[in-house]
C-alpha cells in the first residue's frame, strides 16, 4: 500500500464575552487536511487546559453542528475527540468553544494586562501523529474601566463605570470612587444598569 500524502493541521482562537451566558468564551478553530488529500480513519484529539472547560454542544464541523455521534468529551482526561468518516479527501474545519475559569482573571488580580491561554491539537491519521502549531490566545483583563466626559448643557460631567466586562464571579464586591476637591455628587444622578 502507497504511504499517505502529507497532509497538516492548524489552530486557532479568538476569544469574546459571552453577555447571553455570562462566560468568557474561546471559539478554537482547527484545520485539518487543507492540502485535500485521502485521510484514512482521521481523528482529531485536543486536550482542553485545566484553565478552560469545554462548552458543551459547541462543537461544528465545516459551519453546521456535529453530530454528537461523531466527538466526545472525556472529562477525566480532558479530551475532546473528533472523528471523522472513515475516508475524507477535503479540508476539515473543526471549531469548539471552551469557558474561561474565573481563576484566571482573579489570579491576575491587575488592570491593563491580559490572561494568556494557548493549546495545540493532534491528528491522527493511517498511524501518523500530526501535531498543530501552539494557538495563543490574549484576553484584556477588566475588572473596572472608568470614563467621564464634560456635558456642556448641564455644565457637569458625567461619569461612566463600567464593572467586570469578563463576567467573572466576584463575591461581595464594592466600588468605591473618591471625587477629587471641587467636584461633587449631584443628587439622584447614580443610575445601575
Amino acid at each position: 500500500q502507497p504511504e499517505p500524502l502529507p497532509t497538516s493541521i492548524s489552530k486557532t482562537g479568538s476569544y469574546a464575552y459571552n453577555s447571553t451566558t455570562g462566560n468568557a468564551e474561546v471559539t478554537w478553530t482547527i484545520i485539518a487536511n487543507k492540502e485535500n488529500v485521502s485521510v484514512n480513519d482521521g481523528q482529531v484529539v485536543d486536550t482542553i487546559a485545566n484553565e478552560m472547560e469545554f462548552i458543551p454542544g459547541s462543537v461544528n464541523i465545516n459551519g453546521a453542528a456535529a453530530n454528537a455521534s461523531n466527538y466526545v468529551y472525556d472529562s477525566g482526561t480532558r479530551n475532546l475527540t473528533y472523528n471523522f468518516p472513515t475516508l475524507i479527501t477535503t479540508q476539515q474545519t473543526i471549531t469548539f468553544k471552551t469557558k474561561v475559569n474565573d481563576s484566571e482573571f482573579t489570579k491576575v488580580n491587575s488592570q491593563d494586562t491580559n490572561v494568556i491561554e494557548k493549546n495545540t491539537a493532534t491528528l491522527n491519521h493511517d498511524n501518523k501523529f500530526i501535531i498543530s502549531n501552539e494557538a495563543t490566545v490574549s484576553i484584556p483583563v477588566k475588572f473596572i474601566i472608568k470614563t467621564g466626559s464634560f456635558n456642556s448643557t448641564t455644565k457637569r460631567i458625567d461619569w461612566t463605570i463600567v464593572v467586570n466586562q469578563n463576567g467573572v464571579t466576584i463575591p461581595n464586591a464594592v466600588i468605591t470612587d473618591i471625587l477629587p476637591a471641587g467636584l461633587t455628587l449631584s443628587p439622584g444622578s447614580v443610575l445601575l444598569d
